[in-house]
């Protein structure tokens, strides 16, 4: 027991990081799942809300082999992910060609919101890569397993003691048993039996016949064990790695959803998804049986009456081997493709974990009695979450929604538009204080939402802190008309949309106090510049006028043509294609109003 703290002590000494960057948890960062455990996921993600952050990563599975059957109920995964792990020295890189599928599409990578244009739909398609692989020795490989010392952490679901025993899985640091011995052993001639059945023989590979259950002249091969790396994303998109997980393949579920619950705030992490896959490979051993040469003293010139050949006799030999492919990774990249193709769907995304800025708070505005330069702000911050384009109010602000922006594309909403961004208040304790941004001017004929909020742009006015109570007095000269709007600042400094803006004139006049408190009617600024009001019956048409339509033709001398383009506005600013319009109907029986918003495009 003394020894155990004393090893403790001097592993966690330099603190227990939540990214594993400490001693201890680089100790455990290869971490590996017993096959009659692979159920534990199901039953823990059930709990992950309740975790404050994690991030959830898809293992999928393929069909399970004769082997990998054999590994599953013999109750030996854990000798094997430790035997994948001891021989690791002695495995050597060789050079594959490795075809996969894909979706196509003449994308900018960097930007998510590309594939939303109609032609930038992905197709599938085909890809080949060159590319490293690990090779390990099957024989080599299969020693270990009696050979080898755990060194792989095991997740198992706990019991009174810790750890429980169950369908003949080993716990960490358990010696193989005469049983263990047994399995390993049934193992070694079940996958002897194997290659007996589906190696290739020469004459085989000579007359080009498929061997039994093979579709074309193909190994046989079949993926027993998922290897999961975790990497950190360095500020030169450089990878580490800083921990391993090892998932057997089994029939007990065909996609595993691992949650990582070891993630910081603000990091960047990569998963890559690698597959072991037993090969049923042929070596042949070449005997000569009988042969007839010249010896190689004749020319074409001369006449030889005797018989060439040779005989050979052939030995076909199983030779297996152990490969580490790469089912989601970043080698499906441009550097490694065999043909000149980009192709996405082969890799994770980098996953940044960040949260929701917050919603706007909601704000009540009260004069005091007889004070005409003052009035009292009180706030409320609100639990509420809504997806609308993101408004900046500082310099610097657009960097950082774009960011928030791609990031919630990739991770959380697929049909997230460009400039949009998810708000969503995760607790009154996470908003740590209130801006107040005040202007004595505001845009009267505004383009766009965020044309209209420029007018606060660097005018903050006020910063409440949460902790000094969310409510605060502000002083006003009187007849002087104030706007006002608020955002909320979270604990990650990441700011929420701006709030509607209020109108406050605190009016003085012979003694005469009118306080005029109101929320700015942005709509009626959006629709100032407008056309006088027509009747209608039954059926209105909306189309551009004969100066933004027709056809501008430039003639030479000769009448000759020398230039056409459409309509006769040279400002592209006043052209109908480049702005909006918005149209009011008014029922003159009931007085009810329906408004279109229009939007011109040139065909």
């Amino acid at each position: 027991m003394a020894e155990y703290l004393q090893r403790y002590a001097s592993a966690v000494q330099g603190g227990v990081a939540t990214n594993l960057s400490s001693q201890l948890n680089r100790l455990f960062s290869n971490i590996g799942l017993p096959a009659d455990e692979i159920d534990i996921f199901e039953r823990l993600n059930a709990k992950a809300s309740s975790l404050p952050m994690f991030i959830k990563v898809g293992v999928p599975t393929g069909p399970i082999g004769d082997i990998g059957k054999i590994i599953e109920r013999t109750g030996t995964s854990t000798s094997m992910m430790n035997a994948l792990l001891a021989s690791a020295d002695r495995a050597t890189p060789e050079r594959f060609n490795i075809k996969s599928q894909g979706y196509e599409s003449p994308v900018n990578s960097d930007d998510p919101f590309d594939i939303d244009v109609p032609q930038n739909n992905p197709q599938r398609s085909n890809i080949g890569i060159s590319s490293d692989v690990i090779v390990y020795d099957f024989d080599d490989w299969i020693e270990q397993v009696q050979a080898t010392s755990d060194n792989l952490a095991t997740l198992r679901q706990g019991v009174e003691t810790g750890f429980y025993r169950a369908g003949g899985e080993r716990i960490p640091g358990e010696l193989l048993t005469v049983t263990d011995e047994h399995y390993i052993s049934n193992l070694k001639l079940a996958v002897a039996a194997k290659a007996r059945d589906v190696t290739i023989s020469y004459s085989q590979l000579l007359n080009n016949e498929p061997a039994k259950r093979l579709r074309d002249i193909n190994c046989y091969s079949e993926t027993f064990m998922y290897k999961l790396r975790k990497h950190t994303v360095n500020e030169d998109s450089t990878l580490e790695l800083i921990g391993e997980f090892f998932f057997p393949n089994t029939e007990l579920s065909r996609i595993i959803e691992y949650v990582d619950s070891q993630v910081k705030y603000g990091e960047t992490y990569h998963y890559e998804l690698l597959g072991y896959d037993i090969v049923f490979g042929s070596e042949y051993r070449f005997r000569t049986d009988a042969f007839n040469s010249s010896g190689g003293n004749w020319s074409e010139s001369t006449y030889y009456n005797q018989p060439l050949f040779y005989s050979f006799n052939v030995e076909t030999l199983s030779d297996l081997k152990v490969i580490e492919y790469p089912i989601f990774s970043r080698r499906y990249a441009d550097d490694n493709l065999t043909q000149a193709t980009t192709v996405g769907g082969l890799s994770y995304p980098n996953v940044t974990i960040v949260d929701r800025p917050p919603v706007p708070p909601t704000v009540f505005i009260h004069p005091f009695k007889d004070n005409f330069r003052q009035v009292m702000m009180n706030f409320q911050v609100m639990s509420d979450s809504l997806t609308t384009e993101y408004i900046t109010l500082t310099d610097g602000e657009e960097q950082v929604f774009q960011s928030i922006s791609k990031i919630q594309k990739i991770q959380e909403d697929f049909k997230l538009q460009r400039n949009q961004v998810q708000f969503k208040n995760e607790g009154a304790e996470e908003i740590k204080r209130i801006e107040v941004y005040r202007s004595e001017e505001i845009n009267p004929n505004p383009t766009s939402m965020q044309d209209l909020y420029n007018s606060f742009r660097n005018k903050l006015h006020a910063t409440i802190n949460q902790d000094d109570g969310l409510d605060i007095v502000d002083t006003l000269n009187p007849n002087v008309t104030y706007y006002y709007t608020f955002r909320s600042i979270d604990r990650h400094d990441q700011p929420s949309n701006p709030s509607q803006i209020y109108e406050i004139t605190l009016s003085y006049s012979s003694g005469v106090f009118i306080p005029k408190i109101s929320i700015y009617n942005s709509e009626k600024a959006f629709v100032e510049n407008k056309k006088p009001t027509k009747k209608m019956s039954r059926f209105i048409e909306i189309k551009g006028a004969d100066i933004q339509t027709l056809v501008n033709e430039q003639r030479g001398p000769d009448f000759e043509l020398i230039n056409s383009e459409k309509g006769f506005i040279p400002d592209q600013e006043n052209q109908i294609t480049a702005n909006k319009f918005l149209v009011r109907l008014t029922s003159k029986d009931s007085g009810r109003k329906i408004s279109f918003l229009i939007d011109f495009t040139e065909r």
